[in-house]
């Protein structure tokens, strides 16, 4: 009775001016140096960059970055800078947008290395958690980059061809952590990584989609101006993939995201993850990021 009382019905909604370019979330960011020095960029527990040369860095829009300068040598033998998304997918375009039929957290990584050329480039590295999983079909997970910075052309990887298979380990119910009547299971506390390229781009910002059914979905991105020339949106103006920059409790399976979360709408015009998050019904939410004691299980905890 509560999934078909969360289902939103086409006659419920109305078309959303949903500003992509506001929801984009993250932006670039120059780390700053010192002379002797290295840089560590932190925003609440996660480090972005340990760096003691310059470089450019993907950062959340919305972070409260912390910088500050350590001579202490341990830190010296690095360079890097790495950020994490956290992505929830529709796997059709005609979905009941509970944003919950594949879930999972990502990071990107990347270290300067110094080559056998006597220059440093970059290697990028892309890692993938598992969290939950409320869709029966076989869904394949890729990314658009670029190879070189100054390519003009953007080019694509297939991460993973099999979600099921490669990364909830081929368990054949569902769903998998999106109905509260089913207990939670962290399938795996691992970033494991799929995707590594060296070249000479400090930053390596991607698009996130997923092909379901014959059909490839987007997550809602700027990056590569990927918003004016491919379809992220539905004809309500709802994005088939999101990606937020802090872990949430998805909603939960059959739910449309609006009754979890009433400002969800207003988000996509404002693109401040408060104007979503803070306002939440937990009664229409599976609670991946309980709060320490309740005694559940944090979907999103990962170790190194």
């Amino acid at each position: 009775m509560l999934a078909v009382s969360c289902v939103k019905t086409n006659s419920d909604t109305t078309k959303v001016k949903t500003d992509i370019s506001a929801i984009e979330s993250f932006t670039s960011y120059s780390v700053p140096v010192k002379d002797g020095m290295t840089t560590i960029v932190t925003t609440g527990e996660d480090t972005l960059a340990v760096t003691s040369s310059q470089m450019m860095i993907s950062v959340p829009k919305t972070a409260d970055l912390k910088v500050k300068y350590t001579s202490e040598d341990i830190y010296s033998h690095f360079s890097y800078g790495e950020y994490w998304q956290y992505l929830s997918f529709e796997d059709t375009k005609k979905g009941d947008y509970d944003y919950n039929d594949i879930v999972l957290h990502a990071r990107v990584r990347n270290d300067r290395i110094l080559m056998n050329d006597g220059v440093f480039h970059y290697k990028h590295s892309v890692s993938v958690q598992p969290v939950a999983l409320g869709s029966a079909v076989k869904i394949s997970l890729g990314i658009l980059y670029k190879k070189y910075a100054t390519d003009a052309n953007v080019s694509e990887a297939i991460l993973v061809e099999d979600c099921r298979a490669t990364l909830f380990n081929g368990v054949a119910y569902f769903p998998i952590n999106t109905d509260k009547s089913t207990a939670a299971v962290r399938i795996s506390s691992k970033l494991t990584k799929f995707f590594e390229i060296v070249n000479d781009s400090q930053e390596f910002p991607v698009v996130w989609f997923i092909e379901a059914g014959g059909v490839r979905l987007y997550a809602a991105s700027t990056n590569f101006s990927s918003n004016t020339n491919m379809e992220m949106l539905n004809e309500d103006g709802y994005p088939y993939g999101i990606s937020m920059t802090t872990k949430w409790d998805y909603p939960t399976e059959k739910c449309n995201i609006t009754k979890a979360y009433p400002g969800f709408e207003k988000w996509l015009k404002t693109g401040k993850e408060n104007d979503l998050l803070l306002a939440k019904n937990m009664n229409f939410c599976f609670p991946a990021c309980p709060s320490k004691g309740s005694g559940l299980i944090d979907l999103w905890y990962w170790e190194y």
